[in-house]
C-alpha cells in the first residue's frame, strides 16, 4: 500500500491492515491510528489509473473538494 498513499508522514501515524473495498481508481484500507488505536477507513487514489480517465484528474479534484467539506467523526480531514 506505500505506493498507493504518498500523503506527507501518513505511515508514521496510521498502520494499515488490509483492503475493505474498491472503486474506479481507488482502494479503501482499514487503517488504526498509531497513537490512539482509532480504526479508520483510507482511501488511496491510483495515480496512474486517474490520469488514465479521461477525466481522471477532475474527478479526483471534486473528490477531494467534497471530502474537505463532510465533518464526522469517523473521517480523517484532508
Amino acid at each position: 500500500m506505500s505506493k498507493k498513499i504518498n500523503q506527507f508522514n501518513f505511515h508514521e501515524s496510521f498502520k494499515a491492515y488490509k483492503r475493505i473495498g474498491r472503486g474506479s481508481f481507488a482502494n479503501v484500507y482499514l487503517v488504526k491510528e498509531i497513537d490512539s488505536g482509532v480504526k479508520y477507513a483510507a482511501k488511496a487514489f491510483s495515480k496512474e489509473v486517474v490520469y488514465k480517465q479521461k477525466n481522471g484528474k477532475s474527478s479526483i479534484k471534486n473528490e477531494i473538494k467534497i471530502m474537505r467539506e463532510i465533518d464526522h467523526p469517523n473521517l480523517i480531514k484532508v
